[in-house]
């Protein structure tokens, strides 16, 4: 059954056989940060396709050529409120531990900060600080008993690498927190006077 809308629309009643469909998408971006949640347990890194996605399809998946799992279709980008060319999907392998961690929990999870505060390094804080790296993150100052506190990262450190990923900003140790959790253990990395030191860092709330 269909009516007519006018201006060349027409309502459909969709039948039982259109009810499962897939569409392509081709992913332009990862990691985009959208701002849409201000909760402080909230990650953001979606990724960015053009798969049609509207209202009621959130939840569904996105698949490879492989029809293999690689995201959860959860927003669009549209001024009419419904599928404009921008659709986001949360990331299969950050969606795998957080429901992994509802299980164990039972709904309640505990994302921890380091508890840091500082700089990007750059030529400017290089010449002014006289530092022995060009890239990095200065630490300024620590949460009293905080997880990088307790782990013995002192004011002055250049926080350059936390386990295998590289640090060239505040942005990359965003990015390694967003899927740390309470209990797990980062090898942090910190040029110190010259000399790099791994500091093993027990993630765990500030007391």
């Amino acid at each position: 059954m269909h009516s007519k809308l006018g201006n060349g629309y027409w309502l459909l009643e969709i039948p039982d056989y259109l009810t499962s469909t897939v569409t392509a998408g081709i992913v332009s971006a990862k990691g985009r940060d959208l701002d849409l949640l201000e909760d402080e347990k909230s990650i953001e890194e979606f990724i960015q396709t053009d798969a049609a996605i509207n209202p009621g399809n959130s939840g569904g998946a996105l698949v490879n050529q492989s029809g293999e799992l690689v995201g959860i279709n959860t927003a669009i980008a549209t001024p009419t409120g419904v599928f404009a060319g921008y659709s986001f999907a949360i990331p299969s392998n950050l969606v795998k531990p957080i429901v992994n961690d509802i299980i164990t929990t039972g709904g309640n999870l505990e994302r921890i900060n380091l508890g840091i505060g500082g700089f990007d390094v750059d030529e400017n804080l290089v010449k002014e600080l006289d530092l022995r790296v060009k890239k990095g993150f200065y630490v300024d100052e620590l949460d009293l008993k905080s997880p990088a506190k307790m782990a013995g990262v002192l004011p002055g450190d250049v926080i350059i690498k936390i386990n295998d990923k590289t640090i060239n900003g505040f942005d990359d140790i965003t990015s390694v927190m967003r899927y740390s959790k309470k209990g797990d253990v980062l090898n942090i990395y910190v040029n110190r006077d010259g000399k790099e030191v791994n500091l093993p860092t027990s993630l765990r709330k500030g007391l």
